[in-house]
């Protein structure tokens, strides 16, 4: 028997199917997208150029130079981040000099507010990313460090994919006291997450000197109260890690220490890349490739012994001596996709001088999204949010700063659907962004 559809339902299905149509036409008359995948590296470099290090006596300069460079050149990570590098500038050149030879790479801004003798940095490739900034968290014994960076294509498209690196250095050592100050730098970095970046695309990494997957510096960041600031470990194992989970195992690549190594061989989990759920899920333009994390160059058969260096699948000899002898700790490797938006017609005069970023989408009663604009002196700017008809549903005057600053639509009314948010300037240039209203 054929069904009859009634007229009101014919008509939400047309307006369903116009959605649709317009948000496909928008999208194909201005851009298509396609992706790019990103390696990054967080590495331990044991105190790399370190002058005179406490109570021990570091392998040379000229060798640790050219076994960095043989780990490098295996993975050639876009982005790479580090933990014990000398606090100066010269020795983050010295990094890019000697050892980041596969490409020309560059660095961030150099932070040390606590004074330590050991530093963290960061190098990407400046053919793929801008760095904006770096904000210091309290790491208690020595900073943590919050980089800000963005995709090129993506910000060339007025489609600016986001991401912050923060990276970390925790206390060592076990017992209570020194967990107790490794929990309060993670609470420290949650807490900041929660109030700057929440919803983001956020990655930490460091050397967190965790033993654990109970101790409570761990659990901060994977059971933080705000759940939208939580991080993810992409490596699936939250329960535990020891003689059963050998492949995530970081430190100590050493049964007997060389220069100022830790010995007793592969036992610890300290080094870790958690991942927002942002990232996790790709809600914000940057998705995280499953099964790409790992600790580089553990072929998962050591432990309380050596990084296995006879016929390591995962690593050449060469490069498995050099991982043994750089520093106690592995290096640990993830990738992620970064939604790369192409141009492919220039009909609308775009607006490039103004970026905006919508914080969750879908929304569901109030549409938050920030803004700033290359403008010296401020931008004044029309929002304006439209439905799958075609009508203006909600206006806004806007005047962006030259910093990142929150706005707030109430949407609470409007059907759930398919919107466009376009944002102009006085001169007719404008940027889109698709919203998705559901609850």
């Amino acid at each position: 028997m054929l069904k009859m559809i009634s007229p009101s339902r014919f008509l939400l299905s047309c307006r369903a199917f116009f959605c649709l149509f317009l948000l496909a036409a928008l999208c194909a008359s201005h851009k298509s997208h396609a992706q790019i995948t990103v390696k990054f590296m967080q590495y331990n470099l044991l105190q790399y150029n370190v002058a005179n290090p406490p109570s021990c006596t570091p392998s040379p300069m000229a060798s640790k130079d050219i076994w960095l460079k043989d780990i490098l050149n295996a993975y050639q990570p876009d982005i790479f981040t580090v933990n014990e590098m000398a606090p100066d500038v010269a020795s983050a050149n010295r990094v890019k000099v000697k050892s980041l030879t596969y490409r020309p790479m560059s660095y961030a801004g150099l932070t040390n507010t606590k004074s330590s003798d050991i530093a963290n940095m960061l190098f990407y490739d400046p053919a793929k990313f801008v760095y904006k900034s770096v904000t210091v968290i309290d790491g208690v014994v020595r900073d943590i460090d919050a980089y800000t960076l963005y995709e090129k294509s993506s910000a060339a498209n007025n489609d600016t994919t986001w991401f912050i690196c923060i990276v970390g250095h925790f206390k060592a050592g076990s017992g209570t006291a020194n967990e107790n100050e490794r929990s309060q730098a993670a609470t420290n970095v949650m807490t900041w997450v929660a109030q700057n970046a929440a919803g983001k695309n956020v990655l930490f990494m460091g050397d967190c000197n965790i033993y654990g997957s109970t101790e409570p510096a761990y659990q901060t960041f994977i059971n933080y109260s705000n759940t939208s600031a939580r991080f993810s470990d992409p490596s699936g194992v939250t329960s535990g890690w020891g003689y059963n989970e050998r492949k995530w195992l970081t430190q100590s690549t050493q049964s007997a220490p060389l220069g100022c190594a830790s010995g007793g061989g592969l036992d610890d989990r300290f080094d870790l890349v958690l991942a927002s759920n942002a990232i996790m899920n790709g809600t914000s333009g940057i998705q995280y490739v499953p099964n790409s994390f790992m600790a580089f160059g553990n072929d998962g058969t050591a432990y309380n012994t050596d990084i296995n260096c006879t016929n390591n699948p995962t690593v050449t000899a060469t490069v498995c001596g050099s991982l043994k002898q750089m520093s106690d700790h592995l290096p640990v490797v993830l990738q992620l996709t970064f939604s790369k938006a192409v141009a492919v017609e220039e009909d609308l005069q775009a607006l490039t001088s103004v970026h905006l970023n919508v914080l969750g989408n879908p929304v569901s009663d109030r549409l938050i999204a920030e803004i700033s604009t290359a403008n010296p002196f401020g931008e004044p700017l029309l929002l304006e949010l439209i439905n799958g008809d075609g009508k203006i549903v909600q206006r806004l005057d806007y005047r962006a700063q030259t910093y990142f600053e929150p706005f707030a639509m109430d949407v609470a009314h409007l059907s759930e659907g398919l919107y466009i948010l376009r944002v102009k300037n006085g001169q007719g240039r404008q940027l889109f962004r698709k919203i998705c209203i559901a609850r």
